[in-house]
């Protein structure tokens, strides 16, 4: 069982996690970016991407499925959460969430064009 965490504090929230064996915790703030905190006592501030936002759900699944893409290819916590908030930026800005799901070749395609404007 998780004790009170009447703060709502980040480190509060990884430890417990930690304490069910998790050796990651991403911490999400929505428009203000998120923070990885590792079991190593590492932590890691998470970019975002401009958005004409559309509707947000979605926003979640599609953070978490380029997150942990990012890290099944053996990217760094940084660099994994980079693409999930590309991946989650892209589907937030569209009217559907599945459909708006992008491939790797969007994601990347997004994440190049947001760095030249």
């Amino acid at each position: 069982r998780f004790a009170a965490n009447p703060t709502r504090s980040d480190e509060v929230t990884a430890a417990q996690w930690f304490g069910c064996h998790a050796e990651i915790v991403v911490i999400k703030h929505g428009k203000d970016g998120s923070i990885a905190y590792g079991k190593d006592g590492s932590s890691h501030r998470g970019s975002i991407f401009p958005a004409k936002v559309i509707k947000t759900f979605g926003a979640g699944d599609s953070y978490a499925a380029g997150f942990i893409y990012g890290l099944m290819q053996g990217w760094s916590p940084s660099r994994s959460m980079e693409f999930g908030s590309a991946s989650a930026s892209i589907v937030i800005s569209s009217h559907s969430s599945s459909d708006a799901m992008p491939t790797v070749m969007q994601v990347e395609q997004f994440m190049l064009a947001s760095k030249q404007a």
